[in-house]
């Protein structure tokens, strides 16, 4: 399911959220749970909403990085620059691959910033999500941070995008 996100909405197990038009769409950490945030803060490089303000929400309010940044096809850089800031945070990062991307803007920027642990073709992102979230083995890079096995995470991803992944989930992504 998708839906346009409202202000402090549950994040809610198989729906995708998606930024309402000239809002910014951050995420609100309370008692464990996650609730969506609109705001009309000034456009970050020309942006509202601004995937880079959502990935730095993701890195400020999810702990332990429990989180997966993945930026899709897009002119521009946005989202490039927070996605370093979350992979240098201990988040895990993908981009989709230049082959598949209808424009590299924004995943061609991450690339060039080296915030990224993974390129893919589009038609693989999703399989790599579930083998992560599967395996609760997000990297190795990561493990330092994890005490227990990982059972839930957060996915953003460009065009202002949540998804809670719950454990057991079936999802499709």
């Amino acid at each position: 399911r998708v839906l346009e996100a409202q202000h402090d909405q549950p994040v809610t197990s198989g729906i995708a959220y998606l930024a309402p038009g000239d809002q910014h769409l951050t995420l609100r950490e309370s008692d464990g749970k996650y609730f969506c945030r609109l705001d009309t803060q000034p456009k970050i490089n020309r942006h509202r909403p601004a995937v880079d303000v959502l990935f730095d929400s993701i890195k400020a309010k999810v702990k332990n990085g429990k989180a997966i940044g993945v930026l899709l096809t897009g002119m521009g850089a946005d989202g490039a620059a927070g996605l370093r800031r979350m992979r240098d945070a201990g988040f895990h990062t993908i981009v989709q691959d230049e082959a598949t991307s209808v424009v590299w803007g924004m995943p061609g920027s991450a690339v060039k910033m080296q915030a990224v642990d993974k390129v893919l073709p589009l038609g693989s992102i999703a399989a790599e999500l579930l083998v992560l979230k599967k395996n609760q083995d997000w990297t190795k890079r990561e493990l330092k941070f994890f005490r227990r096995p990982v059972n839930h995470g957060i996915l953003v991803y460009s065009l202002n995008t949540v998804i809670n992944i719950e454990p057991n989930n079936r999802t499709r992504i």
